[in-house]
């Protein structure tokens, strides 16, 4: 997970970062966030041509100053109007790269208004319009080193909380949990430039790859608590979307933790889609698991019940294809059949 940022790959990550990654629905062709993202593109762009104009001394004449003041109210009026389509790029906690560069951008309009009217005024005056040049120049190029710099600190402790995590031994993942959030909340970055969801992202990421956690062996009861609690803090945030090995790696412990005939019952706590996930990130890559424990008919029972849930009317083809992956699974690492296509 190291990520080396290269010039090329930061000017395209600062890019990516705030074109439109919220993307609706592909089927009615929205592009939400995109007006936002051409607003923002045209207004630095102004800012660029701008500090040109300025070196080239335009700003020695009263209608262009007049005239680059309109065009700059005329931007800015246009991002204020579709501003909420960036919502979703300027709500987020920690700001990413693209809402860093219009934060930073915003902080620019003022140099771009004052500018020309300095050069103006001071040619007018004989005195030397370089500051005026400066000044604006500068501001423009804060933009993307300051998005640029932005990226490398997020880069930075994406990559500590990963290794922290990845370096954890059975019994430490809790402590380490609760220590990190506090540190995290409490931290001078908080909320803008890091916050705990970040933080708790990448200890997601990292534990979900620990050899005892990826493993058929159960948990300690503290660690069980540890990943209980990350699944519970990821509830309805982004965090959802890395914490599958967690949730499965717990469904397991508790499966396997019941007696026989209460396995099912288990079992039958799964929702369809917990089932899905289940199966195409748990059961199918970790099928050796279920050798032994199918060879007793309540356990089997419990797991013919898994496969069940993976088809539904509404899901069609999908749900065909996880039913003929968990089978396969179960064919080839255990030699034995399940559920009936």
């Amino acid at each position: 997970m190291k990520i080396n940022l290269s010039p090329f790959y930061t000017v395209a990550l600062l890019g990516l970062a705030y074109a439109p990654a919220a993307c609706a629905s592909y089927g009615n062709m929205r592009l939400e966030g995109l007006t936002f993202f051409l607003a923002v593109m045209l207004l630095y762009l102004w800012g660029v041509l701008l500090a040109i104009a300025l070196v080239i001394g335009l700003g020695k004449r009263k209608v262009f100053v007049i005239a680059a003041t309109a065009v700059t109210c005329v931007l800015v009026s246009l991002l204020i109007a579709v501003f909420g389509d960036g919502s979703a790029t300027m709500h987020q906690r920690p700001l990413g790269g693209g809402g860093m560069f219009v934060v930073l951008l915003l902080a620019t309009v003022p140099a771009m208004l004052v500018a020309p009217f300095l050069q103006l005024a001071w040619h007018a005056r004989v005195y030397s319009t370089r500051l005026s040049v400066a000044v604006l120049f500068g501001a423009i190029a804060i933009v993307p080193v300051g998005s640029a710099l932005h990226l490398l600190l997020q880069n930075r402790l994406e990559n500590r909380a990963l290794d922290q995590a990845r370096a954890l031994a059975p019994g430490q993942i809790l402590p380490h949990v609760i220590a990190s959030r506090h540190r995290a909340a409490g931290s001078w970055l908080s909320p803008y430039l890091w916050n705990e969801e970040a933080e708790l992202k990448w200890i997601i990421i990292g534990i979900s790859r620990l050899g005892f956690v990826e493993s058929a062996a159960p948990l300690s009861a503290d660690d069980t608590q540890a990943l209980t609690l990350l699944v519970q803090l990821s509830t309805d945030t982004g965090n959802a979307h890395y914490t599958w090995m967690l949730e499965g790696k717990l469904f397991w412990d508790r499966l396997m933790g019941a007696a026989t005939g209460e396995r099912l019952a288990v079992a039958a706590g799964l929702t369809k889609d917990q089932a899905r996930r289940f199966t195409e990130n748990i059961f199918v890559p970790h099928a050796d698991w279920l050798c032994t424990p199918l060879a007793d008919p309540e356990t089997g029972k419990a797991f013919d019940h898994v496969w069940t849930l993976l088809r539904s009317p509404e899901s069609g083809y999908e749900s065909d294809q996880y039913q003929k992956q968990f089978a396969a699974a179960i064919r080839e690492k255990c030699g034995r059949s399940i559920g009936a296509l």
